[in-house]
Protein backbone atom coordinates (compact mmCIF):
# COMPACT_ATOMS: atom_id res chain seq x y z
CA UNK A 1 0.00 0.00 0.00
CA UNK A 2 1.16 3.50 -0.51
CA UNK A 3 0.11 6.91 1.00
CA UNK A 4 1.08 10.13 -0.94
CA UNK A 5 2.15 12.90 1.02
CA UNK A 6 2.92 16.47 -0.70
CA UNK A 7 7.23 15.70 -0.37
CA UNK A 8 7.45 11.96 -0.45
CA UNK A 9 5.99 8.72 -0.75
CA UNK A 10 5.59 6.33 1.65
CA UNK A 11 5.06 2.50 1.93
CA UNK A 12 3.14 1.80 5.22
CA UNK A 13 4.48 -1.99 6.42
CA UNK A 14 2.10 -4.44 5.38
CA UNK A 15 2.69 -6.58 8.63
CA UNK A 16 1.41 -3.52 10.44
CA UNK A 17 -1.16 -2.98 8.44
CA UNK A 18 -2.16 -6.95 8.74
CA UNK A 19 -1.89 -6.30 12.67
CA UNK A 20 -4.68 -3.33 12.70
CA UNK A 21 -7.08 -4.96 10.25
CA UNK A 22 -6.69 -8.28 12.38
CA UNK A 23 -6.93 -5.92 15.46
CA UNK A 24 -10.54 -4.64 14.13
CA UNK A 25 -11.39 -8.01 13.23
CA UNK A 26 -10.63 -9.44 16.50
CA UNK A 27 -12.90 -6.35 18.08
CA UNK A 28 -15.86 -7.17 15.77
CA UNK A 29 -15.74 -10.97 16.77
CA UNK A 30 -16.01 -9.73 19.94
CA UNK A 31 -18.83 -7.74 19.54
CA UNK A 32 -20.48 -10.80 17.84
CA UNK A 33 -19.61 -13.08 20.14
CA UNK A 34 -21.06 -10.33 22.82
CA UNK A 35 -24.27 -10.60 21.36
CA UNK A 36 -24.79 -13.82 20.16
CA UNK A 37 -24.33 -14.35 24.32
CA UNK A 38 -26.72 -11.87 25.08
CA UNK A 39 -29.44 -13.46 22.88
CA UNK A 40 -28.60 -16.83 24.83
CA UNK A 41 -28.99 -14.82 28.02
CA UNK A 42 -32.41 -13.18 26.75
CA UNK A 43 -33.48 -16.98 25.22
CA UNK A 44 -32.21 -19.11 28.11
CA UNK A 45 -34.45 -16.41 30.44
CA UNK A 46 -37.29 -17.15 28.55
CA UNK A 47 -37.02 -20.56 28.26
CA UNK A 48 -36.84 -20.57 31.91
CA UNK A 49 -39.94 -18.62 32.70
CA UNK A 50 -41.75 -21.05 30.44
CA UNK A 51 -40.34 -23.78 32.27
CA UNK A 52 -41.11 -22.33 35.51
CA UNK A 53 -44.78 -21.30 34.44
CA UNK A 54 -45.47 -25.00 33.10
CA UNK A 55 -44.17 -26.41 36.67
CA UNK A 56 -46.12 -23.95 38.33
CA UNK A 57 -49.24 -25.42 36.62
CA UNK A 58 -48.16 -28.83 36.39
CA UNK A 59 -48.06 -28.30 40.65
CA UNK A 60 -50.88 -26.51 40.89
CA UNK A 61 -52.73 -29.32 39.13
CA UNK A 62 -51.36 -32.32 41.14
CA UNK A 63 -53.02 -30.21 44.36
CA UNK A 64 -56.08 -30.41 42.00
CA UNK A 65 -56.16 -33.97 42.13
CA UNK A 66 -55.70 -34.67 45.59
CA UNK A 67 -53.08 -37.30 45.06
CA UNK A 68 -50.81 -36.08 48.10
CA UNK A 69 -47.75 -38.18 47.66
CA UNK A 70 -47.15 -40.32 44.80
CA UNK A 71 -43.77 -43.05 43.81
CA UNK A 72 -42.51 -42.96 40.54
CA UNK A 73 -40.93 -45.78 38.96
CA UNK A 74 -37.35 -44.81 39.46
CA UNK A 75 -38.10 -44.43 42.75
CA UNK A 76 -38.64 -40.46 42.77
CA UNK A 77 -41.47 -39.13 45.49
CA UNK A 78 -43.72 -36.19 44.99
CA UNK A 79 -45.82 -35.16 47.66
CA UNK A 80 -47.80 -32.27 48.96
CA UNK A 81 -46.53 -31.05 52.39
CA UNK A 82 -48.00 -29.01 54.79
CA UNK A 83 -46.03 -26.66 57.06
CA UNK A 84 -47.28 -23.91 59.40
CA UNK A 85 -44.41 -20.75 59.65
CA UNK A 86 -45.10 -18.76 62.88
CA UNK A 87 -43.83 -15.00 63.22
CA UNK A 88 -43.96 -12.47 66.17
CA UNK A 89 -45.00 -9.18 65.93
CA UNK A 90 -42.32 -7.20 68.25
CA UNK A 91 -44.95 -4.24 68.74
CA UNK A 92 -47.29 -6.46 70.11
CA UNK A 93 -44.93 -8.52 71.92
CA UNK A 94 -42.88 -5.60 73.98
CA UNK A 95 -46.50 -4.17 75.33
CA UNK A 96 -47.12 -7.75 76.85
CA UNK A 97 -43.89 -8.75 78.28
CA UNK A 98 -41.53 -7.07 80.59
CA UNK A 99 -39.05 -5.34 79.37
CA UNK A 100 -36.08 -7.49 80.49
CA UNK A 101 -37.81 -10.57 79.22
CA UNK A 102 -38.45 -8.63 75.95
CA UNK A 103 -34.67 -8.23 75.79
CA UNK A 104 -33.84 -11.80 76.54
CA UNK A 105 -36.42 -12.85 73.78
CA UNK A 106 -35.32 -10.53 70.80
CA UNK A 107 -32.38 -9.15 68.50
CA UNK A 108 -33.26 -6.83 65.91
CA UNK A 109 -36.18 -9.21 65.34
CA UNK A 110 -37.98 -11.57 67.91
CA UNK A 111 -35.82 -14.72 67.88
CA UNK A 112 -39.08 -17.90 68.25
CA UNK A 113 -36.52 -20.26 69.48
CA UNK A 114 -35.64 -17.74 72.18
CA UNK A 115 -39.01 -17.48 72.87
CA UNK A 116 -39.61 -21.27 72.88
CA UNK A 117 -36.92 -21.95 75.16
CA UNK A 118 -38.37 -19.34 77.53
CA UNK A 119 -41.54 -20.80 77.42
CA UNK A 120 -40.09 -24.21 78.35
CA UNK A 121 -38.31 -23.02 81.16
CA UNK A 122 -41.16 -21.71 82.77
CA UNK A 123 -40.11 -18.22 82.72
CA UNK A 124 -42.31 -16.87 80.12
CA UNK A 125 -46.26 -17.56 79.69
CA UNK A 126 -47.44 -18.96 76.19
CA UNK A 127 -50.76 -17.50 76.50
CA UNK A 128 -49.30 -14.08 77.20
CA UNK A 129 -47.23 -14.13 74.01
CA UNK A 130 -49.64 -15.70 72.10
CA UNK A 131 -51.23 -12.82 70.56
CA UNK A 132 -48.08 -11.68 69.22
CA UNK A 133 -47.08 -14.91 67.31
CA UNK A 134 -48.76 -15.43 63.96
CA UNK A 135 -49.03 -18.84 62.30
CA UNK A 136 -48.92 -18.93 58.35
CA UNK A 137 -50.10 -22.34 56.72
CA UNK A 138 -47.83 -22.90 53.69
CA UNK A 139 -48.21 -25.80 51.41
CA UNK A 140 -45.06 -27.00 48.48
CA UNK A 141 -44.60 -29.87 46.58
CA UNK A 142 -41.58 -31.86 47.36
CA UNK A 143 -39.76 -33.78 45.15
CA UNK A 144 -37.38 -36.00 46.43
CA UNK A 145 -35.24 -38.63 44.47
CA UNK A 146 -33.89 -41.68 46.24
CA UNK A 147 -30.21 -41.95 46.51
CA UNK A 148 -28.30 -44.49 44.03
Amino acid sequence: MTIKTTTTTTTVNNEAMLRIVERRSALEAAAVVAADLAQRVVDKRAALKAAKDAADEAERLFRVMGCGEVILEDGTKVAIVEQSRRSVDTLILKDIIPTGQFQRVTRRTADLKAIDAAIAAGWLDATTVTPAISVAEVSSVKVTKPKR
